[in-house]
């Protein structure tokens, strides 16, 4: 092997692993994610409604917002705020309860290059996560936002 062709598969090899090494969003984000999580279990909240608005390159159907009505921990409904129109089936998955939230989420942190989330303070749920899945490309961004927490009966 020449010494050109040896530079040359090393520049190759030293790039593919480059290119192939996640940085991710480090053990801080998960252990936030996860702190969250328990308050959000601890508040035992099993009956409630919340609103995602997700921003991303998706279909509108797939961004909302919709309202996500949970009863006894199953989702019951998820209706598009503007519209009054259920979710279609193809796009359920993109707004679950929140403890599938929460897993959606855990999954993505474990794929993402940047991620900047906000909990709220007392019940965990997370109010603004931005999710960055690799740095340097575009369109491969996802916003998530979460208001209008309430819990069944309460007014809103």
């Amino acid at each position: 092997m020449t010494q050109r062709t040896c530079i040359l598969a090393l520049a190759t090899a030293v790039g593919l692993s480059a290119a192939c090494h996640v940085l991710g969003p480090g053990r801080g984000a998960l252990e936030d994610l996860r702190d969250s999580r328990r308050r959000w279990e601890n508040s035992a909240l099993t009956d409630y409604s919340f609103v995602l608005q997700r921003a991303c390159f998706c279909g509108m159907e797939a961004m909302g917002p919709v309202r996500i009505t949970v009863e006894d921990g199953v989702r019951t409904s998820a209706i598009y705020v503007e519209s009054g129109e259920p979710v279609g089936s193809m796009y359920e998955q993109h707004f679950p309860t929140m403890a599938g939230l929460f897993d959606q989420l855990e999954e993505m942190f474990a794929r993402a290059d940047v991620i900047e989330a906000e909990y709220h303070p007392t019940l965990g749920y997370p109010v603004e996560v931005q999710i960055d899945f690799i740095t340097n490309a575009i369109d491969d961004e996802l916003g998530l936002s979460i208001r209008d927490v309430q819990a069944a009966g309460t007014p809103g």
